[in-house]
């Protein structure tokens, strides 16, 4: 099948949304736990694999830790062999490849940008250079400083600011962000209504 955006790497995904396609704001969302920041980072690998200029910002976990992530879903090899270096030949042999491929990608992990403000900027200097698709993970996590106002008022201000970003600059965001622990506590899959 031909997409009419970027290919996700999921082939469900792709078919619900037809590819990500640009001036578009796209969010994920899931319960605490649930891999989310692991899907999304899967999703920045593939498209920047594709040879799209990409940005990932990190306001869940430090770039490294991304890093090794992706290495480990690269290689096959498991997370917890790269972080206690208890791998076999082979697995160090894979990872080295991982690394390599991984360095020539055009992808970049960021962790500094933790205010909608830094967010904004990061954004902004990563299209001048030719960034088409921008992770940001996840939105509970963008602070507003001096923000008095109600958490999700704020959050609006933060997705309505994302969206602009897309539109504006003529690229793709995607946002990782949390549902509430209703769906938890009756021991239901989530719904839109659980995401605020």
């Amino acid at each position: 099948n031909v997409l009419i955006g970027l290919t996700t790497g999921f082939t469900k995904l792709n078919k619900f949304t037809n590819g990500f396609q640009k001036q578009n704001f796209y969010v994920v969302a899931g319960r605490p736990g649930k891999g989310k920041s692991a899907f999304i980072a899967q999703v920045a690998h593939r498209i920047a694999s594709e040879n799209v200029p990409t940005l990932f910002l990190s306001m869940e976990m430090p770039s490294k830790q991304i890093y090794k992530r992706l290495i480990s879903v690269i290689s096959h090899v498991d997370l917890i062999k790269i972080q206690e270096r208890t791998m076999t030949q082979q697995d160090f042999d894979n990872v080295a490849k991982a690394r390599f491929s991984l360095r020539k990608l055009p992808l970049t992990i960021a962790d500094k940008a933790l205010t909608l403000s830094k967010v904004i900027e990061a954004t902004e200097q990563a299209v001048r250079v030719g960034v088409k698709f921008v992770v940001v993970d996840y939105i509970q996590k963008v602070g507003v400083p001096n923000s008095n106002e109600n958490r999700s008022i704020v959050i609006g201000k933060i997705t309505g600011a994302l969206k602009e970003l897309a539109m504006q600059h003529d690229i793709i965001v995607l946002a990782a962000a949390q549902v509430n622990r209703d769906s938890e506590k009756e021991s239901r899959e989530p719904i839109l209504s659980d995401l605020r």
